[in-house]
């Protein structure tokens, strides 16, 4: 899979806002039933979900997200 894809991925999760990326990853069996995720292979949601933590990382240093 290309970088892009993974890319694709990432914000099409992170466009459904902070409180749902922060379920997703509190929650593993919100994460395993996420189908934005069921066309990855496990290399790769591991790829999205370090991303996705990398994200919420930078929002909560900023402040600007309820986590």
């Amino acid at each position: 899979m290309s970088q892009s894809r993974i890319e694709d991925t990432v914000e099409v999760i992170c466009q459904r806002g902070c409180r749902y990326v922060n379920s997703l990853l509190a929650d593993p069996q919100k994460l395993a039933a996420c189908d934005d995720l069921d066309c990855l292979d496990e290399r790769e949601r591991g790829q999205v979900i370090e991303e996705l933590r990398a994200v919420m990382a930078v929002y909560q240093t900023a402040g600007s997200c309820d986590i």
